[in-house]
């Protein structure tokens, strides 16, 4: 995720055990996103679903607390994030 002093939007991911996942961004026009998440190897990977049923991925370098990657959605939006 982006530093604080960057433009980029930030993003708090919550993880469940469970392999659920919640992701809120502090920028008002991305929505909170609901889903699960999966690690192989050093390859994070979450897919949610915003409120209004768009599918979002976010891929990334597993690290332990922070992570550098890019999402994508079914819409065709995508972004690169870095920390």
């Amino acid at each position: 995720m982006p530093s604080a002093t960057s433009d980029a939007p930030i993003a708090s991911l919550s993880r469940c055990t469970d392999s659920t996942m919640a992701a809120d961004n502090e920028n008002p026009s991305h929505t909170r996103l609901d889903g699960g998440w999966s690690v192989a190897g050093a390859r994070f990977t979450a897919t949610g679903r915003t409120p209004l049923g768009t599918v979002v991925t976010l891929v990334a370098v597993r690290l332990d607390r922070a992570a550098t990657g890019k999402w994508s959605a079914d819409n065709g939006a995508a972004e690169r994030s870095r920390r």
